[in-house]
């Protein structure tokens, strides 16, 4: 179904955000489903960090639905 779907890529996503080494996110479960998180602990984190962030998951997402097989 969509939902496991959409949390098997959430998981894939992270593990490829992480290995590409310009981001580091982690995972979360909220209510039950995986999902993807970044911690900011630094007072040097500016805008241009998180687009970073949200632009690479939006690069690497797109790219793993688009190989992923169709169910």
């Amino acid at each position: 179904d969509d939902e496991s779907y959409l949390d098997r890529l959430n998981d894939r996503l992270m593990t490829e955000l992480q290995l590409d080494g310009r981001v580091f996110p982690s995972n979360a479960l909220v209510r039950g489903r995986n999902a993807i998180r970044s911690c900011i602990g630094s007072y040097r984190t500016e805008a241009s960090h998180l687009q970073q962030l949200l632009d690479l998951t939006r690069e690497l997402g797109a790219r793993l639905h688009e190989d992923a097989p169709v169910p």
